[in-house]
């Protein structure tokens, strides 16, 4: 045991030591910070998705340690015991509710622990497993308490963590203090929006204002103005609308997303079509755009339009290139991701593209810009529509 935490602490200290001047290790990290903001502030809305990861977890946890324990001299031995019962223990706790939230909350416990308490024997490993058990136990009492502050916990660990590594700053103060203010902001949006109808003040008609459920929502298309059903037909024809409105210059996601959450649709699988509808055009813009717009700058029908376009990309290089001292990857990832007028992943990619950024650097920044964006409108339109 005493082996194994030095090799797994040493794994996470290289990690934790590691430069980011590296393209895909800048890529490993914003994806790392996209998964963290995400848990922070909707962790208790994808309560089934977290309950099966943390049940895959703590399988393949316990696989690796029998296969360790038993002496497995194979590497092919390990593999087959740690897929093998993460498997088992994700269905397990899928299929039994209650023993998912048990691995749940214990688990995000554990993991908290062990990246407070940096555990050097086999006591101080048992104390964080001892946290994680008493936390799942207190889980199974509390539930939406406990998993929403252990979940904004982790998440704001994460982010600041990430967040200093990304932007070249000292993990303290700086992470400490990023990773408390997503930690705490994270709480006070869950809490908002996971209010039960006991503690929601009643509306006029007897309305509590519910959130519903994945496989329950209902309500009427401001394009039609008819009403919504629930069949799959229906619902496969919003995921479409939100995949064509993600498409659309200016619009993008930052239009698709509140509207997936006026018609209050599942915001794991909103999220991702969203994301996937903005990135298809992305590549495209970066290889043909500027030729196009080149090609028909002195054309009289869209000419004015295609010059509009160059300027609207030039101008937004010249803001790229104006905070590129963190790098232009960086610059890149911020212009995209943060929602403001002017900004989004036609945009980035068109500046991109006339400052010659290498093919695979935009398409990562501009990646985890759509995340990042994704995750603040999401919060937004989640928010924004309770409060409604």
């Amino acid at each position: 045991m005493q082996e194994m935490l030095q090799r797994i602490f040493g794994i996470l200290e290289r990690v934790r030591n590691m430069s980011v001047d590296s393209t895909w290790v800048m890529i490993a990290f914003g994806a790392v910070l996209a998964f963290a903001l995400l848990n922070s502030i909707l962790g208790y809305r994808l309560l089934r998705f977290w309950v099966m990861l943390f049940g895959f977890g703590a399988g393949a946890a316990a696989g690796f340690m029998g296969a360790d324990r038993l002496g497995a001299d194979r590497p092919l031995i390990y593999f087959a015991a740690t897929l093998g019962l993460g498997i088992l223990v994700a269905v397990v706790a899928f299929l039994i509710y209650r023993a998912g939230i048990f691995l749940l909350g214990g688990g995000l416990a554990a993991v908290v622990s062990i990246y407070l308490i940096h555990p050097t024997s086999s006591a101080s490993f048992f104390l964080c497993i001892l946290i994680g058990v008493v936390i799942g136990s207190l889980a199974l009492r509390f539930e939406k308490e406990v998993i929403i502050v252990v979940t904004s916990l982790l998440g704001g660990t994460l982010a600041g963590f990430c967040l200093a590594k990304l932007l070249r700053m000292p993990e303290f103060p700086f992470g400490a203090a990023a990773g408390g203010a997503v930690a705490i902001l994270g709480m006070l949006i869950q809490f908002l929006i996971n209010r039960t109808e006991e503690e929601e003040e009643p509306e006029e008609g007897g309305s509590s204002g519910e959130y519903p459920e994945e496989d329950d929502y209902y309500h009427y298309d401001p394009f039609t103005g008819e009403p919504l059903d629930t069949n799959n037909k229906e619902k496969m024809l919003n995921y479409l609308k939100l995949f064509l409105i993600s498409m659309v210059p200016l619009i993008e996601l930052r239009g698709a997303i509140p509207y997936s959450q006026f018609l209050q649709m599942p915001v794991l699988s909103s999220y991702i079509v969203c994301i996937i509808g903005n990135m298809v055009p992305v590549p495209f813009i970066y290889m043909f755009a500027r030729k196009i717009l080149e090609w028909g700058k002195d054309k009289k029908i869209i000419g004015g339009f295609c010059r509009f376009c160059l300027d609207k990309g030039q101008r937004a290089g010249v803001k790229l290139t104006e905070k590129a001292g963190r790098g232009t990857f960086v610059a890149l990832l911020l212009f995209v991701g943060i929602p403001l007028p002017g900004t989004g992943a036609w945009t980035g990619t068109l500046a991109a593209s006339i400052l010659h950024m290498e093919f695979k650097n935009t398409i990562a920044a501009v990646m985890l810009g759509v995340l990042l964006a994704g995750i603040i409108m999401m919060t937004a339109g989640v928010v924004g529509f309770k409060l409604i």
